[in-house]
């Protein structure tokens, strides 16, 4: 709902009864944006939530040294003068040197400086606070050393780089000391301290040092106590309702305005929350809500067909892909030819009729989404139900017991493909459904089990190996592909992120080879490598990579990119609408 100034109105009816001539009017500034997201977020603090649903919220509200540009999608300071001096020293490791902005200040004036930095990595590897991400990611770096003379200069050093050591680098969200730490408790420990687990057990022998873990895990400085370096601060939240956030005085930002991330031109964007995308369609159609992503293939023809006056349509390309998680642990799908009769039984182009409207492209493996200009030798999965067959036949899978379903001695036992595929949504569970239509053909019994929640499967199943089946997607940024933490064998453990439990050694040797290739052409040999060794052992059934469906208010100039979450609500700006016409 974008709100113009009472005088833009007045002006506007002068001009229709003196019968000017029509010219676009001036864009007004102060103007607001509803966007609808579908769940509260819970809590805004990036080191402890960060999530894609929260990451809507708080890129207004917290900014990093460098990051994609959603305009141009290269890697761009924001709060940094520059991209960082990179020197090799003498012992092989690598020293990164970042300068921040000289007028980039927090909400009170105060210098956003290096300290600050070096607050937010303690904060990270506080041994009380769960920031299982940022820890792993951030674990790179081996020191940390400021400048005496210069606040605004911090300098990384790492021992070894890898594809994405700049990236990562430039990442991480920075926190006010004064605001987060304002007793300081954190001051006496050093950045190798908080990173050195030998001494964690007597930092927490503090009860200073437990009780700061405790309260910045609250709610109050989740909700309450909220201040990022960015353009807006949480000015209202209503819990399951709406989260308001406001424009602050003065933004120094406004001085660069080639630095999209920097750009504030709404005065507030307020988040409404509502879950039923049917109940948000009805306020979107009503002129409420201003942006809204739509799942629903279906509903974005229908409304696209209805509402062209009022409403603009957009589809991005993102980097992000469905497929089929598969636990390559399980007494069934360890056997490779299941797990192949499985994707052939898929009628891949049916299913993205039916799921998603046709909005969707095959893919054949991770990498094609996800590694711009890279050609894949590999075709997307092609139903072949004689295949399947003749596949588990040829390896000893038969219907011994004739109940129509296909077996093998397994341990002494005649095992029956039966599987379960796990579902957490309605999307989910018509998901199921139709991977139990296709399995059906090949002798393969699928049960759906419904669960509450996708948090409520993660954590019960796919992070315990508790499970044979489960739609999954996996998104990934504009940064270079690193394959290592989805398909290497040293992330299956306790909530790793190697969810299929994958195992292969000639395939952890090349995503070792990928972490750390700087050459493009090589890189892009290695990604070719990889996919055909994906291809062959099946460890997932990769489906397609979907378009992200966004409809926007025609009174707005949208900025939408082809990088998550596909819209920038900063760079939104009032469309020129004709104030008058002749008579």
């Amino acid at each position: 709902m974008i709100k113009n100034l009472a005088y833009t109105s007045f002006f506007v009816l002068i001009c229709t009864l003196l019968g000017c001539k029509q010219e676009p009017t001036a864009v007004n500034e102060d103007f607001d944006v509803v966007v609808r997201i579908n769940r509260d977020i819970g809590r805004v603090n990036p080191i402890l939530s960060n999530t894609g649903r929260a990451r809507e919220v708080y890129q207004y509200v917290f900014l990093n040294f460098a990051d994609y540009d959603p305009k141009t999608l290269q890697l761009s300071p924001v709060l940094a003068e520059s991209l960082p001096q990179k020197t090799k020293l003498d012992d092989g490791s690598v020293k990164y040197k970042f300068r921040i902005l000289e007028d980039a200040v927090w909400a009170n004036g105060d210098p956003i400086t290096a300290n600050d930095f070096l607050f937010t990595l303690k904060l990270v590897f506080h041994p009380g606070l769960t920031s299982t991400n940022w820890k792993s990611f951030l674990s790179i770096i081996d020191e940390v050393i400021l400048d005496p003379e210069d606040d605004k200069s911090i300098e990384f050093v790492v021992k070894e780089e890898t594809i994405n050591t700049l990236e990562v680098l430039c990442s991480f969200e920075v926190y006010p000391e004064h605001i987060y730490d304002s007793n300081g408790v954190l001051t006496d420990f050093s950045f190798s301290d908080m990173k050195d687990p030998s001494i964690a057990e007597t930092m927490e022998k503090d009860s200073s040092f437990t009780a700061f873990a405790n309260e910045f895990s609250s709610s109050k400085y989740g909700m309450e106590v909220v201040e990022g370096a960015g353009p807006y601060f949480v000015s209202d939240w209503e819990t399951d309702q709406y989260i308001r956030l406001k424009r602050k005085d003065n933004w120094w930002g406004s001085k660069y305005p080639e630095r999209t991330i920097l750009q504030a031109n709404p005065s507030e964007i307020i988040f409404q929350i509502i879950a039923d995308e049917t109940t948000a369609l009805t306020q979107l159609k009503g002129g409420n809500i201003d942006v809204m992503r739509i799942t629903n293939g279906t509903a974005f023809k229908d409304l696209e067909s209805q509402f062209q006056n009022e409403l603009n349509f957009h589809k991005a390309k993102i980097r992000q892909f469905f497929f089929i998680a598969v636990n390559n642990e399980d007494e069934i799908l360890q056997h490779k030819e299941v797990r192949q009769a499985l994707a052939m039984s898929i009628d891949i182009n049916k299913m993205i009729e039916v799921l998603e409207a046709g909005d969707a492209v095959a893919i054949s493996g991770t990498i094609s989404p996800f590694v711009e200009g890279f050609k894949s030798s590999i075709l997307p999965i092609s139903q072949n139900i004689e295949k399947a067959i003749n596949l588990l036949e040829s390896n000893g899978w038969s219907d011994e017991n004739n109940n129509g379903l296909y077996d093998k001695l397994i341990e002494g036992k005649i095992t029956d493909i039966k599987l379960v595929i796990l579902a957490s949504s309605d999307k989910g569970e018509r998901f199921g459904l139709l991977v139990k239509e296709f399995a059906k053909s090949i002798g393969v019994e699928i049960d759906i089990v419904r669960k509450k929640s996708a948090s409520m499967v993660l954590n019960e199943n796919i992070y315990t190996g508790d499970y044979q089946l489960y739609p999954f997607s996996t998104s990934w940024d504009l940064s270079p592909y690193d394959p290592y933490g989805r398909w290497h064998s040293e992330n299956i453990k306790a909530r790793g992120s190697n969810i299929s439990r994958y195992s292969n050694k000639a395939t952890d040797r090349i995503i070792e080879k990928i972490r750390v290739e700087t050459d493009k052409n090589t890189l892009m040999e290695m990604y070719g490598e990889f996919d055909k060794m994906l291809d062959e052992d099946e460890p997932v059934i990769f489906l397609y990579s979907p378009l992200d469906r966004i409809v926007t208010n025609k009174k707005i100039e949208p900025l939408i990119a082809n990088k998550r979450p596909s819209y920038f609500v900063n760079a939104f700006e009032l469309a020129e609408v004709p104030v008058s016409s002749d008579n």
